[in-house]
């Protein structure tokens, strides 16, 4: 993937009504630069990858990222993020990192994130490399698994994830109390033939049963596919197979990014008349004020890494 910004790229300008900041473009391109690496390891491993989630609908709908978006979201057949898994953290440039439930005890998703570091950095190379973008930045991967059309079948997948989550949230909520935390545990186990490890980390083993069963169909069983996590909280989640088979081409922010060619119909599962625009900021925009807060706390204490080019990136 070839990238390019000019000096105008990084202007604050008022974008379908929304207003986008230098430092939230700033961000845009270094995540475009982690994805840069991303479609490398792709191509060269032949793994494929497309747009998910906002970033597709920003895709077919901005050419770019949505205004009022932050994040980069890309999605993998199953098979090819357990592909990627594999080759990526033997890969990647030196300080990039591949996260997921296994790499951080509290890891909360089945989704796995690529990332160039894990701290703030002011490193004039980092700076350089990242087009004065401070922060740690990184894509999500969502895996798109086969969901089963048979309606038992589909029905037990949908109320194992379901089972496993109320599980998840039970050990996790301290005042829900733990008598209540083994009820759903014991469930578990006997749906499953498992057995919880209470002395272990058990968030991570829940999140590893809820990857397996999201996972436990193949081709062999089904013709549809999706994200059956999504079923929980937004509906049925199956759409056909040849959605995601095919891939094209599509502009974004000055070059192009590969989505799926059942494009409208994954949209419109998502967003249901996604052409029509919400103008507010998904989860907590931006998503890199925590990161903020510490690097102007640093430089206050720090006055004398304070330069010309961070206070130009800051203004």
């Amino acid at each position: 993937m070839k990238l390019q910004f000019d000096d105008t790229y990084f202007k604050g300008e008022t974008i379908d009504g929304f207003y986008v900041d230098p430092l939230m473009k700033r961000s845009w391109a270094a995540q475009m630069e982690v994805l840069a690496v991303i479609d490398d390891i792709c191509n060269t491993y032949n793994i494929h990858y497309f747009a998910e989630w906002g970033t597709l609908l920003g895709a077919v709908r901005h050419k770019g990222f949505i205004p009022w978006d932050d994040d980069m979201d890309i999605g993998m057949l199953r098979e090819d993020m357990i592909r990627f898994q594999k080759i990526a953290p033997e890969v990647l440039p030196e300080g990039f990192e591949l996260i997921n439930y296994n790499t951080e005890p509290d890891w909360d998703n089945i989704l796995i994130r690529v990332m160039n570091g894990k701290r703030v950095n002011i490193d004039e190379d980092y700076l350089d490399r990242f087009h004065g973008c401070p922060f740690a930045v990184g894509i999500d991967i969502f895996p798109i698994d086969y969901i089963p059309e048979n309606p038992a079948d589909y029905d037990m997948q949908i109320n194992l994830i379901a089972m496993l989550y109320a599980a998840k949230n039970a050990y996790a909520t301290k005042g829900f109390g733990l008598a209540n935390a083994r009820y759903y545990a014991v469930q578990v186990e006997e749906a499953l033939n498992v057995k919880i490890d209470e002395t272990g980390n058990v968030n991570r083993q829940l999140l590893q049963l809820i990857d397996a069963v999201s996972a436990m169909y193949g081709p062999e069983d089904t013709n549809s596919m999706g994200i059956p996590l999504r079923t929980s909280y937004a509906g049925d989640q199956r759409l056909p197979k040849e959605c995601y088979t095919t891939l094209l081409m599509q502009p974004f922010e000055g070059t192009q990014i590969p989505i799926p060619i059942g494009y409208h119909e994954i949209l419109s599962n998502y967003y249901d008349d996604y052409m029509k625009e919400d103008r507010t900021p998904g989860h907590d925009y931006p998503f890199y004020e925590e990161q903020l807060g510490i690097l102007k706390n640093y430089l206050q204490q720090n006055p004398q890494f304070y330069s010309d080019r961070l206070k130009k990136i800051l203004e």
